[in-house]
């Protein structure tokens, strides 16, 4: 019986969350932007990146390339392994990153 892959929806975002706790951690070793969340940055990608693909090709075509992009800004790994930014990934997130505005500081 052969498996089925995960729809592209899902396949799309498994890839923003890696990529996002990637760069996360790249982050958390640089000290660099601390005020990103995961929450925050994975709707960053979402809005920035996907739907710009989204917006070129329609749902499902774009749905596709932008699955594609993200995956090219991992590098490849066993899937236990702790995700890892290609060169690439390091430096589109850095860009994407740097546009984000700080998050609130709220005061209790």
């Amino acid at each position: 019986m052969k498996a089925q892959s995960p729809n592209t929806a899902l396949q799309l975002a498994l890839t923003r969350r890696a990529v996002a706790c990637a760069w996360l951690t790249v982050c958390h070793e640089q000290q660099r932007h601390l005020r990103l969340t995961l929450v925050r940055l994975e709707s960053y990608i979402e809005m920035e990146l996907e739907n710009f693909y989204l917006r070129q090709y329609g749902m499902e075509q774009g749905q596709e390339i932008a699955c594609a992009f993200l995956n090219d800004l991992l590098v490849t790994t066993p899937v236990n392994a702790t995700p890892c930014l290609s060169f690439l990934g390091n430096v589109v997130m850095d860009e994407l990153s740097s546009r984000i505005s700080p998050a609130p500081v709220t005061v209790h």
